[in-house]
């Protein structure tokens, strides 16, 4: 049997008084409910409301990143430094760190080797990766009391197909 056809039979064998306290407790209880949607429903157009401006900018901002982005792939790269430009480079940022170290070039890879600061060496090869495109292909490090020994053997970092 249908649900509403019980409902239907249960108030029909009620006196006409509770069937009108019922009738009338059926319509608060459903209004109370609409009413509770409908705030709902107001908050959540309000918050939307809110929420719409910076939700624009924000589009706004990512439209201008993804040109830069296109405008940034249309660039060529520049040209990498010669290699002897390259070593003398390293050399000086690592005078400027004043890490002893031995730079030698073999082919197209530095070959470092020395006994430094193990701070001071992180910080010269992120400095050489942004700076010259040099990544470390092979490292050997090891640790002596407040210094490394390095043997580092670095080469230019291959640029991924824009």
């Amino acid at each position: 049997m249908n649900p509403l056809t019980r409902i239907a039979g249960v108030v029909a064998t009620r006196p006409p008084r509770e069937r009108q306290l019922l009738a009338v407790a059926a319509i608060v209880v459903s209004a109370s409910a609409l009413f509770h949607v409908a705030d709902q429903v107001w908050d959540a157009r309000a918050e939307l409301t809110r929420r719409l401006p910076e939700a624009r900018s924000q589009l706004a901002r990512m439209q201008e990143d993804a040109a830069d982005l296109q405008r940034l792939r249309r660039t060529p790269l520049p040209a990498a430094a010669a290699m002897p430009t390259v070593i003398e480079a390293a050399r000086a940022a690592a005078a400027s760190r004043t890490l002893p170290l031995s730079i030698a070039l073999s082919g197209e890879t530095l070959q470092v080797r020395g006994v430094a600061d193990f701070d001071g060496l992180i910080e010269w090869l992120a400095d050489l990766h942004r700076e010259l495109g040099l990544r470390p292909q092979r490292a050997v490090v090891t640790a002596q009391r407040d210094t490394v020994s390095v043997d580092i053997d670095l080469a230019r970092a291959a640029h991924p197909d824009r």
